[in-house]
């Protein structure tokens, strides 16, 4: 059940994930995150969530659009330093090794745009990038432009993160 609090309803997202959608566990990325460079959790139930409302809300597209593309690259560098600054633990959260099964997903699929020896070759990469990490954070998991928005208070925070374990870098 939610817990109650005093929230202004102009100033709140109400997200419901359906069942088995990868934004089951957002919860915990956003809690994890804990306002670093990203949405604040308000209160939840189970997956569902009140989130923060991010005023006026624009999009850092907005700026690439306006050819203002090294200020959004600076913004977009400015959110995953914050992001990564994320204290806690990551053990509960995907490693981006499962990410691997891409490729024989696709290797399973009637659309050969790319030759089966190039899929196993780029998901041997893959693998061995994989070992070869030190010191992994739990990334955003899908930042791009069209989730960072700017917000009067804030600044600019990103929204959506799906969560991965990695390297930063």
């Amino acid at each position: 059940m939610f817990i109650q609090k005093k929230i202004a309803p102009a100033n709140v997202v109400l997200k419901l994930p359906p069942a088995g959608y990868d934004e089951v566990q957002q919860k915990e990325i956003i809690q994890h995150f804990n306002g670093n460079g990203t949405i604040r959790l308000l209160n939840s139930d189970g997956a569902n969530m009140l989130l923060e409302r991010l005023c006026p809300g624009r999009h850092v597209i907005e700026l690439t659009k306006a050819e203002r593309d090294d200020e959004a690259t600076r913004i977009f560098c400015q959110i995953v330093r914050q992001l990564h600054s994320a204290k806690g633990s990551i053990g509960n959260f995907k490693p981006i090794a499962e990410l691997a099964l891409a490729f024989d997903r696709y290797l399973d699929t009637d659309d050969k745009t790319i030759s089966t020896q190039e899929v196993q070759q780029a998901n041997e990469l893959y693998l061995s990038l994989i070992d070869s990490q030190a010191m992994p954070v739990l990334l955003h998991g899908d930042l791009h432009h069209d989730n960072i928005l700017n917000d009067d208070v804030r600044g600019w925070v990103s929204i959506d993160p799906k969560g991965y374990v990695a390297e930063p870098m």
